[in-house]
């Protein structure tokens, strides 16, 4: 027996169905958005990031050649502690740049009046007024002077005595 043909009818659609399909599909395409637009924050995020931890870096190497590197100098030509200098001077202190010209600041930012030059500072902080000045005096070079300028001994200009043993030819 021959088999019966089976004829498929159009169905169409109804508009719950067509309804059903436009918000499926915007769906899809607002979920692909998101799914992009979050890929794009973390991708920012992660530069923002990267980009803060260079800039951290720039601040500290600057920091570094303008502040830290003339204080580090100034404490080892004022003390032979330069280490225990920076320390109790850092307690009350603080050196910032300020129109270009190193300025030392109280703890709470106000300017003091005193130039960022050796004898200026040294004269400050070994100053009885100073609320540390027996710590700085002790640590502190206050002056650079050998002793050696009053020795009698060998002066520039004047020979020393002949020797009395001459060997060789006269």
């Amino acid at each position: 027996m021959p088999e019966p043909i089976v004829t498929q009818q159009a169905v169409e659609p109804t508009a719950e169905a067509i309804e059903l399909e436009t918000l499926r599909r915007v769906n899809a395409e607002l979920t692909q958005k998101s799914a992009t637009r979050k890929a794009r924050i973390a991708e920012l995020e992660s530069a923002m990031t990267e980009n803060q931890s260079k800039l951290n870096a720039a601040n500290e190497s600057l920091h570094q050649v303008t502040i830290s590197g003339p204080l580090q100098a100034m404490a080892e030509s004022i003390s032979k502690t330069p280490e225990l200098w920076l320390e109790q001077f850092q307690k009350s202190h603080r050196v910032a740049m300020v129109n270009g010209k190193l300025t030392i600041q109280s703890l709470d930012g106000k300017p003091m009046s005193v130039p960022f030059e050796r004898q200026a500072l040294i004269d400050h902080l070994i100053n009885d007024a100073h609320p540390q000045s027996k710590v700085f005096k002790q640590i502190s070079i206050v002056s650079r002077a050998s002793g050696g300028a009053g020795a009698i001994g060998n002066q520039p200009g004047k020979s020393a005595q002949t020797p009395t043993h001459r060997f060789g030819l006269r």
